[in-house]
């Protein structure tokens, strides 16, 4: 199927989508040598599931970046993990759920993605992620817990520290939840920021966002 999904949030943010239907020998064809590390998915990567997760969220970055107009870049990853192109002022975040993969790109503001489907697992850490607020209205409806795990995640991979709690540092403004907006506080000990999330959704999944 390849590429299903690029679209302009922006004059400076891009969001893509790649839904694999292809073998992991045909996505390996598809990386672009030098740019994407092929050698990488050999050697460290075990899981067939997971390398072609690795692939496909690198085919839909490429896929922004090439439309942008960058050609040569190398993608590195920080000491948490956290996803960024070397000498480069472009803001990047990847996502994966098969057969889905997802990627956000930004000039201006940093970028946080996920995609979910609403599942039954979420029912059962969903104390461990939400205030009592959050749980009042997500427990009895399961693609709004879905949406909140799914929001809380790209708020997570945003500011890419390890030690920031999404049931203690991160709340859902509740009220803005059939909008198609959702508003996120996060209050740190150290830092307060607000994010204005997208949810979107993509068949049986959905995918969050930010645009600020």
């Amino acid at each position: 199927m390849a590429l299903t999904k690029l679209v302009k949030i922006n004059d400076n943010s891009f969001w893509a989508v790649w839904k694999v239907e292809e073998s992991l020998s045909e996505l390996l064809t598809l990386l672009r040598p030098g740019i994407l590390d092929i050698q990488y998915v050999h050697d460290c990567i075990h899981h067939p599931k997971k390398k072609l997760e690795w692939i496909a969220g690198r085919l839909a970055l490429d896929s922004i970046l090439q439309h942008m107009g960058v050609r040569d870049y190398q993608l590195l990853k920080d000491v948490h993990g956290k996803p960024f192109l070397s000498n480069s002022n472009i803001h990047v975040s990847l996502a994966n759920s098969l057969p889905y993969a997802t990627a956000i790109v930004s000039t201006d503001v940093l970028v946080g993605i996920d995609i979910e489907r609403p599942s039954e697992k979420l029912r059962r850490v969903a104390r461990k992620f939400l205030s009592s607020k959050e749980l009042d209205i997500a427990l009895t409806d399961i693609d709004i817990l879905c949406v909140f795990w799914c929001a809380k995640e790209a708020v997570y991979k945003i500011h890419g520290r390890k030690q920031l709690s999404f049931k203690d540092h991160m709340y859902i403004d509740v009220a803005e939840i059939k909008s198609g907006i959702l508003p996120v506080k996060v209050r740190h000990p150290d830092y307060t920021a607000y994010h204005t999330l997208i949810i979107e959704r993509l068949n049986e999944y959905y995918v969050c966002y930010n645009t600020a």
